[in-house]
């Protein structure tokens, strides 16, 4: 694994981030674009909720899966939104972010000998962890002048007997552009 993580490049996005972060201990304003990261606060609710958590002792590691009652919570908005029924228990994790959540699944589904078609620019971490398993990523080039949607044509012809996963981003990081459905 040391090699292979080692064969990663640094995130562009966080190379910025810290670049704007100079500048913003510097004195200057800086609105955060390169992370995603919101420039509000949290509504007075959720942070009244977060302190009573916090003076109620919820401060210990959760169940891998995540918090039960979350789950169950999730589970049931999407019976209620979908009519679909998934057990909390074994069909559902809450993860901590997309991150978690895209390195989990990638290296539970890729290994040696897959590829994985990647419209580009997408946000990095996607071909991080497909090369993190083991497999290779198969790039799509987006254009600017076709307003950064994909081409089928384009797609199909990439596809190949050993494509495992295409990632569909939409709306895309970083263009923020939203794929039809057609």
């Amino acid at each position: 694994m040391t090699t292979i993580r080692r064969l990663l490049p640094a995130s562009g996005i966080r190379s910025v981030f810290d670049q704007a972060r100079a500048i913003e201990q510097s004195g200057r304003s800086v609105l955060h674009l390169e992370i995603g990261r919101p420039d509000w606060k949290l509504p007075p609710g959720a942070t009244d909720e977060a302190k009573l958590a916090l003076d109620e002792g919820f401060v210990h590691y959760v169940p891998n899966r995540g918090v039960p009652e979350l789950r169950q919570a999730i589970a049931d908005d999407i019976t209620q939104i979908t009519a679909r029924r998934f057990d909390p228990e074994t069909e559902l994790i809450v993860t901590s972010g997309v991150s978690e959540a895209w390195s989990m699944c990638g290296l539970a589904l890729l290994g040696p000998g897959d590829e994985v078609i990647i419209p580009q620019p997408t946000w990095n971490h996607y071909q991080a962890v497909v090369e993190m398993a083991g497999a290779t990523p198969v790039p799509v080039p987006l254009s600017a002048a076709e307003g950064f949607l994909l081409d089928p044509q384009r797609v199909a012809d990439v596809i190949t007997p050993r494509t495992k996963l295409m990632i569909l981003n939409s709306p895309g990081n970083p263009t923020g552009v939203v794929q039809p459905a057609d």
